[in-house]
């Protein structure tokens, strides 16, 4: 179908990938680490940007983005803390996630060759994606290029509230 045919999605390479896999052939993931450099102008775009992807995630594999809940386990420690009043179990498992934390946060920066990140950003990081996760269950519109639509069944826009 060309370009045409995912024109209208929000997610035009899952498109891809389905369109390919529709035809009996598979779709593969690259061996390769790949870094991504955030060049919003402001943390409020960085935001609606990570906003209008997990929601269209969120839409296209709605039981598969739920699972993701797994890759918040600072969130998920601190939660457990406050629900046990700081059980000196949940205490612990959340000093080992907070360690887990650091280390994966350096092992990263270390194979992309990158410095390391201020270690005081990482539970800011973690807070902004948790918060991601959760608001994209409470909005139904996304904001594109300064227009708002919903994300309809396959993932097609919708232009507006509508």
């Amino acid at each position: 179908g060309g370009f045409a045919a995912i024109a209208d999605r929000l997610a035009d390479d899952y498109a891809l990938g389905a369109a390919v896999r529709r035809t009996g052939q598979k779709t593969f993931l690259a061996p390769y680490l790949v870094d991504t450099i955030v060049a919003e102008p402001s943390l409020s775009a960085m935001l609606r940007q990570e906003q209008r992807w997990a929601l269209t995630v969120r839409k296209l594999a709605p039981m598969a983005f739920l699972g993701t809940f797994v890759t918040h386990p600072l969130a998920m420690g601190v939660l457990a803390n406050l629900l046990s009043e700081c059980r000196s179990s949940a205490a612990a498992m959340l000093i080992c996630t907070m360690i887990c934390r650091v280390l994966s946060a350096r092992i990263i920066d270390a194979q992309l060759g990158l410095p390391a990140a201020p270690l005081w950003l990482l539970p800011v990081r973690d807070a902004l994606s948790f918060w991601v996760f959760v608001t994209s269950y409470l909005t139904r519109t996304v904001a594109w290029r300064g227009e708002r639509f919903r994300i309809g069944p396959g993932g097609g826009l919708i232009h507006g509230d509508r």
